[in-house]
C-alpha cells in the first residue's frame, strides 16, 4: 500500500484543522470559523 509522508508543519496544520471541525460537530450546528473562535475567546477571555 503506498504512502504519504507530511512534515511536521503540515501534521499540525491538519490537527488544527481537525480540532476546529470535531468543536463545530460537537455544537451540533454549522457555524462560521470566525464565529465560532469569537464564542470561545469570549468565553475564555484573558484579562
Amino acid at each position: 500500500m503506498p504512502s504519504i509522508k507530511f512534515s511536521d508543519r503540515v501534521h499540525k496544520l491538519m490537527e488544527m484543522s481537525m480540532a476546529w471541525t470535531v468543536v463545530a460537530k460537537l455544537l451540533g450546528r454549522r457555524i462560521r470559523l470566525n464565529a465560532l473562535y469569537n464564542q470561545i475567546y469570549a468565553l475564555w477571555k484573558p484579562q
